[in-house]
């Protein structure tokens, strides 16, 4: 009896499957027809009967992206029929404006109606509008017109109307500027417009390295949020949102037409400090000077080498500069430290020269200068003073110790006579056979000297091509190498070991472009926003500097100094 009523169930549940079969259809829609770029439309498929297959749907991929995707079905018993239906749910994304056509697409045996949207552009947005809509950005710079290299500071607005999840934000960019990340973020409430925003507010220091308008594309937001539509489920779901901020221009002026310094430093403050040990100093004692520039509104890889010339009889050793960046909200404190050893290799009154140092005021846009006082030591002999020859104090006639030395030699004259002519003719022969052979190897061993002239002009013909080449490959790192090799043949008697040592033979167009050089080789910024350097600027301005037409220099203006130690 049970089993002839399974066997009832079964025939009934099939002979109602098979009568749904004949109601097969297949549906396609949307929820919107017009749209902005930066939103998205949910699209739906819906297939009734048996020809449940599964859509294709590749061809959306050409006008759009495919943000989400989702599948249900579902089974219905009605007046004795059975029904089936599955419904596929995808969120899309216009990749640009205009008109875009969903395709046709195929599902299993039936096809769908191809459906037309309009996508419009995004209106313009302008600085500080009031915020609308669930999501909205507002960036804006302060000030709006810089020097080169001078810092601006951004500031990102994020107001939020609804939580918002999985939020992704760009960074602002230029390929004509560098930009570092401000502080940590701030969050605070609004009241705008009878609706309370959550204010997420972010900053950035943008460093200009080039002068014109400078242009900032705006930055974008992606997150997702809780959506009111359930699509037949009875928990909310989430839909994506994506909002743009409003674009930027930055005016950023020349350095002054009448600037002579060979640093360029544009700040709101900086300073300049000494340390120096206390207490006397004697000869091959280690003095540690101390200098530390500190610039509010630069980062330290602006900030120039500190060392001076020494007078004589010193010697120096310079520890590895340390480079610090502090930021906060207002911008970035950069500071550079240098130590030098010095050790007197003799005693005596020794004066380091002042350091002067030139920057350009933001505020008040005028020059001002940053100076250290000459410093004046004092060293004293050592235990044993290298530089004296060891003297001998000749004892006293009636000194004890001298009387039997004088006593020797009135006891034996004749001995001492004797053999003294002997070790004068042989040491006189010695010294005549060491003279011939050192005369021998020094005319053997002497280095030929070019002709005047040739090597020189080659090899500085060869430096300035691979410069030029760098520039026109746009390989900074190669691009330093090839300036500081240049260097060392232009000044063979300086130590051009950097691009800040190198930066104050240069002309005030040449020192903006490998200020520029240095500052993408070693500023700090994450390495995801490192722009591409371009060479061009800084081969125009190579080809002009004043050292091109000059031959090369044994010395520097530098070196010109007159000797410090007195004599």
């Amino acid at each position: 009896m049970v089993t002839m009523r399974w066997t009832y169930i079964l025939a009934l549940f099939t002979t109602l499957l098979l009568s749904g079969q004949a109601y097969a259809a297949v549906t396609a829609q949307v929820d919107r027809y017009n749209i902005n770029v930066d939103e998205t439309v949910n699209f739906t498929i819906e297939v009734s009967g048996d020809d449940n297959g599964e859509p294709d749907i590749t061809p959306l991929q050409k006008a759009f992206q495919i943000l989400s995707q989702n599948k249900s079905s579902s089974y219905s018993l009605i007046n004795g029929s059975m029904s089936s239906k599955t419904t596929w749910f995808l969120t899309l994304r216009p990749r640009h404006a205009g008109t875009l056509i969903i395709p046709a697409l195929q599902a299993g045996k039936k096809q769908t109606a191809a459906i037309t949207i309009q996508v419009s552009k995004s209106a313009p947005r302008q600085t500080g509008a009031a915020p609308q809509g669930e999501l909205w950005i507002d960036m804006k710079i302060n000030p709006e017109s810089v020097h080169v290299q001078q810092q601006a500071v951004l500031t990102l607005l994020i107001y939020q109307s609804v939580p918002l999840n999985q939020a992704q934000l760009s960074e602002p960019k230029s390929d004509r500027a560098m930009t570092v990340r401000l502080g940590e973020d701030k969050s605070y409430q609004l009241n705008r417009n009878g609706k309370v925003w959550t204010v997420t507010e972010r900053r950035y220091a943008v460093f200009p390295m080039q002068h014109g308008l400078l242009k900032l594309d705006p930055v974008q937001l992606d997150g997702t949020v809780l959506s009111g539509r359930s699509y037949g489920s009875a928990f909310q779901t989430t839909r994506p949102i994506r909002v743009r901020s409003n674009a930027l221009e930055l005016d950023v002026e020349a350095m002054p037409a009448d600037w002579k310094s060979n640093t360029w430093l544009p700040a709101t403050d900086v300073q300049l400090t000494e340390d120096w040990p206390t207490g006397e100093f004697k000869v091959g004692d280690s003095i540690t000077r101390t200098l530390t520039l500190t610039a509010t509104g630069l980062i330290s890889s602006q900030l120039p080498e500190l060392s001076t010339l020494l007078p004589d009889h010193l010697k120096a050793y310079a520890d590895k500069p340390v480079l610090t960046d502090t930021n906060t909200l207002d911008g970035v404190t950069g500071q550079r430290q240098e130590k030098l050893a010095i050790l007197a290799t003799r005693p005596g009154t020794f004066i380091l020269p002042p350091i002067d140092i030139d920057w350009w005021n933001s505020k008040t846009q005028s020059v001002q200068t940053v100076s250290l006082p000459a410093r004046t030591f004092k060293v004293l002999p050592g235990p044993v003073d290298p530089s004296q020859p060891n003297k001998v104090t000749p004892k006293a006639p009636g000194s004890a110790d001298a009387a039997p030395v004088v006593e020797q030699q009135h006891n034996k004259p004749d001995q001492l006579a004797g053999i003294g002519w002997k070790w004068i003719a042989l040491l006189s022969t010695l010294g005549w056979l060491i003279t011939l052979v050192w005369l021998y190897r020094k005319s053997t061993s002497a280095p030929q000297q070019p002709p005047p002239g040739t090597d020189i002009t080659i090899d500085r013909s060869k430096l300035k091509k691979a410069v030029s080449d760098a520039c026109q490959q746009n390989h900074a790192k190669t691009c330093e190498q090839a300036l500081l090799n240049f260097a060392k043949a232009q000044w063979p008697k300086e130590r051009v070991h950097s691009l800040a040592s190198f930066a104050k033979h240069c002309d005030a167009e040449l020192l903006v472009e490998v200020n520029a050089l240095e500052l993408h080789l070693y500023g700090k910024q994450e390495s995801t926003q490192k722009q591409t350097w371009r060479g061009s600027p800084l081969q125009s301005a190579f080809k002009k500097a004043s050292f091109m037409t000059a031959p090369n220099a044994s010395t520097s203006k530098n070196s010109a100094l007159p000797t410090l130690y007195p004599e």
